[in-house]
């Protein structure tokens, strides 16, 4: 995938992608164990100090309080620690990023939808305490600039688009075109 963030154009990084992922995959599952799950998954992620063994536990209920081997440290790269992107596009999902997330990432690009989910969102953060405004919201899109200019329009600042092509030579066309005839132009 690649990201489109206003006027950039950028694939996102490993780390980002994958706990987004994780983000996303809880997001989508019905059991309140695994809402449970991803609340203790975001708790410690937004504790971590350098001192947590990502890899070593099967669940996030195990994880040490910041006492892992020196060689398994994780330490978050941004001040503020490693920023929390909820993934989903129902309104368990809203919800849940107005809760936990600093962004919220619905996979896809229907206006009227979008609207719902993060009127969803910004009231459960809202309740929570939080500043919706502080909340990033992302979501699926076509590389057109009428559309990302309607999306941009409605608070979202990080549009992801699917490759123009899978080979090396059609990567390049595709990115050239989509600089000469979108990022150029927003």
């Amino acid at each position: 995938m690649i990201a489109v963030n206003r006027k950039l154009l950028r694939p996102a990084s490993a780390a980002r992608a994958a706990l987004a992922l994780l983000a996303a995959l809880l997001a989508f599952a019905s059991l309140p164990a695994a809402a449970a799950e991803l609340t203790v998954t975001v708790d410690n992620l937004r504790s971590a100090k350098g001192d947590v063994r990502l890899s070593a536990y099967a669940s996030a209920a195990e994880w040490p309080d910041n006492s892992a081997a020196q060689n398994d440290k994780v330490a978050p790269a941004q001040k503020g620690g490693v920023p929390i992107h909820v993934g989903g596009h129902s309104p368990a999902a809203a919800r849940r990023a107005g809760r936990y997330g600093d962004g919220f990432f619905p996979a896809l690009a229907e206006i009227p939808k979008l609207k719902e989910l993060f009127a969803m969102m910004k009231s459960e953060a809202e309740k929570a305490g939080r500043d919706p405004s502080r909340i990033e919201l992302s979501c699926m899109g076509r590389p057109r600039v009428d559309e990302l200019k309607a999306l941009e329009a409605i608070g979202v600042s990080r549009v992801v688009i699917a490759p123009p092509a899978f080979d090396a030579e059609g990567l390049t066309r595709g990115l050239e075109k989509l600089r000469e005839e979108v990022i150029e132009k927003i």
